[in-house]
């Protein structure tokens, strides 16, 4: 949801294309610790219902 929310303001800047958006949460993604990107990569149904929500 928070990646969601960054893509869509970095998205509303005129100066940054779809592919610089994706480019830059991807850096963001790669450089986060291993227990976050599981967490990420889980199916909701998997995550505990505080962070589903």
């Amino acid at each position: 949801m928070v990646l969601d929310y960054l893509k869509a303001s970095l998205t509303e800047e005129p100066t940054l294309s779809e592919e610089m958006v994706q480019s830059l949460l991807d850096k963001v993604f790669d450089n986060f610790p291993a227990f976050l990107k599981r967490a990420f990569l889980q199916p909701e149904k998997q995550l505990p219902s505080a962070l589903a929500a």
